[in-house]
């Protein structure tokens, strides 16, 4: 047995029993729903259903739920049957039986599935099927799965391969609730082990640093606290005014970041913090002594950065350089950090890292951080052009916050709502081994002018048939707006170089 959240929970087993409905222990009692339904009451539509073959039309995957003839495929091997959710489940159990009419059944079977990034997993374990075509089998998942789709891959069989199921669960909704704390291996108090292991989309790693552990500890607090909160919510007897502020306003941020691709906050940052950063970037970032400057690097920018912008070194850049777009880029990093000051306390805000988990559903870890005094007059992108990001599917955020106040003079940032769905992923490298590799071409390669043209166009493209409109973001000091990786947006024209518009652009990745 485990220890998860302080609850006990039973290893996995499997049992035989005439019930449709299986009897799961611990956390999981109120997860025990029918995911695909019976004939009469379907809860998965039959479109939901694939197999990898069928014997005719009569024994397709359609037909495999419990009260019908069953599933029947033409071949032996490499033969498997999906359930595709459409959304989030836990996965609790499965029960199987054989062919309705016919003595074939499967006797062993394995079980892949698909977590939120959309990377398929498949489990080690070979679970026992049936040993006759009429009593239910039942497994039970201990812990339970998270996945939006689900394969049966049948190893051995009596006869033919031929299998109906039905799939025990529950659906789970939002975006913080893609990464499963039960995943990581809790100790009493619901404390993450140091050196634990935590589990995503089947992928196990070490919690190898203390950054990692303290990560994922403040995460699983924060979803424990949020489900706390909306169960309360919901419940019959009197609610703290508080509490409801809380749930409706992280309902808010879900859906708006869902919906839009992009979420703003407003007035996150104090005028205290506010000011600090302000005066440590006139007086430390810039100072004459070039010396006592951060270690960071200077980029000067231009219309359209695709191409390489060239680079130099702060300490060794004049105060004329002020004059014109520029960025500055790694003031949060190496031996200089201490030097970064304020700037740290805005990169590791409660207020912004609590919002970017719950949204990207997972601890998480900065990965740039570029300062802006004016507007970057950037052409119209996506992050995932320039940034490797994660290897999961939407595990990037952007986040922009505003030091100075932004007008339609100074270079807002633009974009364009809703323009994160609905377009194919496009990779520069197609050969990599990951999304991570796949996003980013190989170091000795750099991107012909074409392609980066064809890029641009295809998304102006895009735009031009969605009927997608444009919105600026004006910000006052203190406001925050995040956004979805795929999202297309850009700096707009500079119309008064004489007007500053402070802000600093951070880019947070998902990883314990």
């Amino acid at each position: 047995a485990m220890v998860l959240w302080g609850l006990w929970t039973a290893p996995a087993l499997s049992v035989v029993t005439d019930a449709v409905s299986i009897a799961v222990s611990g956390q999981d009692t109120l997860c025990n729903d029918s995911l695909l339904g019976s004939s009469a009451r379907p809860v998965l539509p039959d479109g939901a259903l694939s197999a990898s073959s069928q014997h005719g039309e009569e024994h397709a995957a359609q037909e495999a739920r419990l009260d019908l003839i069953g599933w029947l495929t033409t071949g032996d091997e490499y033969q498997w049957l999906q359930f595709d959710f459409e959304g989030v489940v836990r996965v609790t159990g499965i029960s199987t039986k054989g062919h309705r009419l016919a003595d074939a059944w499967v006797t062993g079977f394995q079980i892949q599935y698909s977590g939120a990034a959309n990377n398929w997993a498949l489990l080690n374990e070979v679970f026992q099927g049936n040993e006759d075509r009429d009593t239910i089998r039942q497994n039970i998942l201990q812990p339970p799965l998270l996945a939006t789709k689900l394969k049966l891959r049948p190893v051995a069989w009596q006869g033919s391969i031929a299998m109906r199921v039905e799939i025990h669960g529950c659906r789970v909704g939002g975006l913080a609730d893609h990464l499963d704390c039960v995943g990581l291996r809790c100790g009493a108090g619901a404390a993450v082990s140091e050196g634990g292991q935590c589990c995503r989309d089947g992928v196990c790693g070490m919690l190898s640093t203390h950054a990692s552990l303290v990560r994922n500890q403040l995460y699983c607090a924060q979803r424990r606290y949020d489900a706390l909160a909306e169960a309360a919510a919901e419940a019959t007897w009197r609610v703290p005014d508080e509490v409801l502020d809380h749930v409706t306003r992280i309902r808010h941020h879900r859906e708006t970041f869902q919906r839009d691709g992009f979420l703003a906050l407003r007035g996150v940052l104090s005028s205290d913090l506010i000011y600090r950063v302000q005066q440590n970037f006139q007086e430390t970032v810039w100072s004459t002594n070039r010396h006592e400057r951060p270690g960071c690097h200077l980029e000067f920018s231009s219309m359209g950065s695709f191409r390489v912008n060239r680079t130099v070194s702060l300490r060794s850049s004049p105060h004329l350089v002020r004059k014109r777009p520029y960025r500055l880029v790694g003031i949060h990093l190496g031996p200089e950090e201490p030097k970064a000051g304020p700037w740290n306390m805005v990169f590791w805000h409660a207020g912004i890292l609590e919002t970017v988990a719950r949204l990207l559903g997972g601890p998480a870890k900065l990965l740039q951080v570029l300062v802006f005094e004016r507007g970057s007059q950037q052409t119209l992108h996506d992050d995932t052009w320039y940034l490797p990001g994660s290897d999961h599917r939407g595990g990037m955020v952007g986040v922009w916050v505003a030091l100075e106040p932004t007008t339609a003079a100074n270079g807002p940032l633009f974009y364009y709502p809703g323009s994160h769905v609905s377009r194919d992923e496009f990779m520069l490298n197609p050969e990599g081994r990951s999304r991570r590799e796949q996003i980013t071409l190989p170091d000795s390669v750099r991107a012909p002018k074409y392609l980066q043209d064809a890029i641009l166009e295809q998304a102006q493209r895009d735009i031009a048939s969605s009927g997608l409109r444009k919105e600026l973001f004006l910000a006052q000091p203190g406001d925050v707006g995040i956004w979805h990786e795929r999202l297309l947006h850009g700096g707009s024209p500079t119309l008064d170089m004489s007007a500053t518009r402070l802000s600093i652009v951070m880019h947070y990745v998902l990883g314990g």
